[in-house]
C-alpha cells in the first residue's frame, strides 16, 4: 500500500494510516471487482471515486462488510493507461489512494465485466449485478426510436423497469459525473419517433408502478409529444387514480403552463384532473366530462 496515506483518527471513523489497510491491487480497468480491508470498522458508510481531470466517478456496487469493503471500477473517459486518484470517504474524513487505471479494448471489458456480474449475482442475488453490463445500451434506440425504457413501459414490465433504472445513476444523489452524461445523455427523457418519454407511454398503458419508478428516477412531466401532450394531457385517458396521484402531486414544480394547449387547443386540464381526483372518493362511477383529453393517434 502507498506511504503517506494518512488522516485524522475518530473512533468509529477511517483508520489514522492506510499502511495496515490492505487492498487487493492499485490498478485495474474498468469492471474489475477489487477488494479492501479497513483497518478498522467503519460505522458511516463510505463511499468510492475514481478523480480524473477534475470529476469524480463514483464506483459501481459498493458493499461493506464489517471491514471488508468490496467496489466495481467504472468505466473512465480515457483510452489510455492513467495514473489517477482513488478516494476513500464517508461524512467526516477523506483519504487519497494513488490508482493505475488501465485502459482495456470494450470486448474485453465487456467479457470480464459480463463474467464478474454473473459471479457477483449467484454470490449475493442482487439484480443489479446482471443489469449493470449492459448499462451502455440503455441509451440505445429501436427503429421507432424506443429505448429499453419505452419499450418497458409499454408493455408494462414494472420490474423490468426498475431494474434497468437501479443501474441508471440519479443526478441528484450522485451529483455531476462526466461518464454518467457520456453514457446517459438525459435518457430518462428520451422521445421516439411519436415524441413519447418513457412516461407517456407508461400512463397510456395503465401501469402505475412504471409511473412510479420513472417519477422517483426524476422523469418530466412537461415534455410535450409531436401533438404537444404532456404527461399531464395523457393523464385525462388514463383513469387510474393511482397514476394520477404519481403525478400530480411531484409534478406541480414542473409544470411551467398550465394552459398549455395541444394540437386540438385541449389544455392539460391540470386542475380539471385534480379536482376530478378527490370528486373520486365520494363517487362510485364517474367518468370525464366530454371534450377533455388527447388527441389519438
Amino acid at each position: 500500500m502507498p506511504e503517506g496515506l494518512a488522516v485524522e483518527e475518530r473512533k468509529g471513523g477511517l483508520p489514522k494510516s492506510l499502511s495496515d489497510t490492505e487492498m487487493s491491487t492499485s490498478s485495474g480497468q474498468a469492471g474489475d471487482r477489487l477488494w479492501l480491508i479497513l483497518a478498522n470498522t467503519v460505522e458511516e458508510p463510505i463511499t468510492v471515486a475514481f478523480s480524473i481531470d477534475g470529476y469524480r466517478i463514483e464506483a459501481a456496487d459498493i458493499i461493506l462488510r464489517q471491514t471488508l469493503l468490496t467496489f466495481t471500477v467504472p468505466s473512465l473517459p480515457c483510452t489510455e493507461d492513467r495514473d489517477i486518484q482513488m478516494i476513500l470517504s464517508n461524512i467526516t474524513l477523506q483519504v487519497t489512494i494513488p490508482f493505475s487505471f488501465k485502459a482495456t479494448n470494450h470486448s474485453e471489458t465487456y467479457c470480464n465485466l459480463s463474467l464478474d456480474s454473473l459471479i457477483e449475482f449467484a454470490t449475493t442475488g442482487e439484480i443489479f449485478s446482471l443489469i449493470q453490463p449492459f448499462a451502455k445500451l440503455i441509451a440505445d434506440v429501436d427503429s421507432e426510436r424506443n429505448t429499453i425504457l419505452h419499450i418497458a413501459a409499454k408493455n408494462m414490465q414494472s420490474y423490468a423497469l426498475k431494474s434497468i433504472l437501479s443501474v441508471i445513476p440519479e443526478t441528484e444523489k450522485e451529483g455531476f459525473d462526466v461518464s454518467y452524461l457520456i453514457i446517459f445523455p438525459n435518457i430518462l427523457n428520451v422521445r421516439n419517433c411519436r415524441g413519447q418519454t418513457a412516461l407517456h407511454c407508461a400512463i397510456r398503458a395503465g401501469d402505475p408502478d412504471s409511473v412510479h419508478y420513472l417519477m422517483n428516477h426524476g422523469a418530466a412531466t412537461n415534455i410535450p409529444d409531436n401533438h404537444k401532450n404532456t404527461a399531464i394531457h395523457y393523464l385525462a385517458d388514463a383513469y387510474n387514480e393511482a397514476i394520477f396521484k404519481e403525478i400530480l402531486e411531484p409534478a406541480r414544480e414542473q409544470i411551467s403552463d398550465l394552459e398549455a394547449l395541444n394540437d386540438e387547443g385541449k389544455k392539460n386540464n391540470f386542475h380539471l384532473i385534480s379536482d376530478i381526483v378527490k370528486l373520486k372518493k365520494s363517487h362510485e362511477k364517474w367518468e370525464f366530462p366530454i371534450g377533455y383529453g388527447f388527441k389519438k393517434f
